[in-house]
């Protein structure tokens, strides 16, 4: 449960740093919008290239899919920025989700037959799947960790804990057991 209070009840947040982070979000949300429409134009440049220069090979399609794991990054980046998606962990991995997806796109389409057949020219051989199966595998592994690690939980206290937080908070207390004597 998300508590919404002003910033006079949180004094966590004083004006002064809301007001740092909402400029950051606006500086990357304009960057994103620049990068998007640059990217856009750019492929409506080498596409209409291309149809001009040789139409029956589609070659812009490498820059497109190319391009758009640059793009696609950036996107997600803004998006874990701007919505609070804590911890690291889990931007990074949707971050790698991004990577793994938008790259693939690119392998299937360089190994795709109307790109004029692979790139290994080798007939029925679609390497593009190796990469997808053995970046993959790691790729779904990594995810599940991310989803059990970072799974919340309501503590005695009614305070929304993931594992690992949960896992500092008893290696703290046996510490404080071993140690206590020693502490302030």
């Amino acid at each position: 449960m998300v508590l919404l209070m002003s910033i006079e009840e949180n004094p966590g947040f004083s004006e002064e740093s809301l007001r740092k982070i909402a400029a950051q979000k606006v500086k990357y949300r304009l960057l994103l919008r620049f990068h998007a429409i640059t990217y856009i134009l750019i492929i409506i440049f080498l596409g209409i290239l291309n149809y001009l220069s040789s139409p029956s090979y589609g070659w812009v399609l490498y820059p497109l899919f190319g391009w758009l794991i640059g793009l696609s990054i950036h996107a997600v980046a803004y998006y874990c920025y701007a919505n609070g998606v804590y911890p690291m962990m889990k931007r990074l991995s949707y971050i790698h989700l991004t990577a793994y997806v938008t790259t693939m796109l690119l392998l299937l389409a360089t190994d795709a037959d109307i790109m004029g057949g692979n790139l290994l020219q080798i007939p029925h051989f679609d390497w593009a799947y190796y990469p997808g199966v053995s970046w993959g595998i790691p790729m779904l592994l990594h995810l599940i960790g991310t989803r059990i690690i970072c799974s919340g939980k309501i503590t005695q206290d009614g305070i929304v804990k993931t594992r690992r937080e949960r896992a500092v908070e008893r290696e703290m207390d046996k510490m404080k057991k071993k140690f206590g004597e020693y502490t302030n």
